[in-house]
């Protein structure tokens, strides 16, 4: 590994007796972070037993940041029966220096966030063009160990930053109207969470959801589930078992499903191959395991292009480098960007809404 050589300069300081003047020359490793990962993570701090209810609602939301062990610092600070109870359906992205905790008589507490995102019980990120307040009643009670939290809405809170540090961007594979093609919906994973394989699988059998949810398709029938209800990873090679409900296909649907299953889970980081079963059978006579180019017909080309691609940049679509004279206005929150052929016509999702609109010569 490389090593990263540290000189310590001199300090001088008059008065000062207790700062040293001079320094050894020392040598650290020099630490290189995994591809793709944030190496700064948030150690959050337990409660303790001096805490008031302000100072326990703000550690609680705080705790939020680490999801280590499906958020463990943070519930230390609920009681034993709210912490077995507490199951975060969407993690709210909030402006953390705008939370206000008043507390009601001795037992409730409310709790006033500037809400700028959310990630819904799918996985998927929607940001919002004006922050959102959102108002949530805490009740606290007291305990041996000091006060705790008895109930709390099943919701997390973090900052769009802590998150990003937490969560990692995944591509789910799911199919154009008909069939014909794979088309990406991304969703939002715990970075390194060793269940990351299960949480994709299960929400590629839940289908189209969202903005996409009329747009595209799924050729897995609608119920299938996992069985048993966990994805393996050995060998860089994913195991997945499909309830007899995957039987009720025709052999078209039975290669889009085995493409969208695929390709999904070749997406994480440390998985090339997938070995599909269907009630614990083979799906096809002649495979068990598949991998991405198997299906690669069913991926558009990639081509390049000649003229100026089209992108958002801070808020504003652009040609190039150029800034697009459209009928779209600012785009804080678009998501993803859409441009005809021509150039003639741009589309765009920005909170969970897809717009039109005719682009005009620069």
């Amino acid at each position: 590994m490389k090593r990263l050589v540290i000189v310590l300069a001199t300090v001088l300081l008059s008065g000062c007796a207790s700062i040293p003047t001079s320094s050894d020359l020392h040598t650290l490793d020099d630490v290189a972070p995994t591809p793709g990962s944030d190496p700064v993570r948030v150690i959050a701090r337990p409660p303790s037993a001096s805490m008031t209810p302000d100072e326990l609602i703000s550690g609680f939301i705080a705790a939020q940041a680490s999801i280590a062990d499906d958020y463990a610092i943070a519930r230390k600070y609920l009681t034993t029966s709210a912490a077995r109870t507490w199951h975060p359906q969407s993690i709210q992205l909030i402006d953390g220096g705008r939370t206000q905790t008043t507390t009601v008589g001795p037992l409730f507490t409310n709790v006033s966030t500037q809400v700028v995102g959310v990630v819904d019980k799918t996985s998927r990120l929607s940001w919002w063009n004006s922050p959102r307040t959102l108002t949530d009643q805490f009740t606290l009670v007291s305990t041996d160990a000091g006060l705790r939290i008895s109930s709390a809405p099943n919701r997390a809170y973090m900052s769009p930053l802590d998150f990003t540090r937490s969560f990692v961007a995944v591509p789910m594979y799911l199919l154009s109207q008909d069939f014909s093609a794979l088309v990406p919906d991304i969703v939002w994973l715990a970075d390194g969470d060793a269940s990351s394989a299960t949480r994709l699988a299960g929400l590629l059998l839940k289908g189209p959801a969202g903005a996409l949810k009329t747009a595209l398709a799924s050729a897995i029938p609608n119920g299938t589930r996992l069985s048993p209800a966990a994805v393996t990873v050995m060998d860089r090679q994913a195991s997945v078992n499909l309830d007899s409900t995957a039987l009720q296909v025709t052999d078209t649907q039975r290669q889009a499903m085995l493409a969208q299953i695929t390709w999904t889970l070749t997406a994480l980081q440390g998985v090339d191959s997938v070995r599909i079963t269907v009630a614990n059978q083979p799906v096809s006579t002649s495979q068990l395991v598949y991998t991405r180019t198997q299906f690669d017909t069913w991926v558009a080309d990639q081509k390049v292009v000649s003229r100026p691609l089209f992108s958002v940049t801070e808020g504003v679509a652009v040609r190039g480098t150029r800034e697009i004279k459209d009928q779209l206005g600012r785009l804080p929150s678009a998501q993803s960007l859409a441009v005809t052929a021509d150039g003639s016509q741009i589309a765009y999702v920005s909170s969970g809404r897809a717009f039109l609109a005719p682009v005009t010569a620069l």
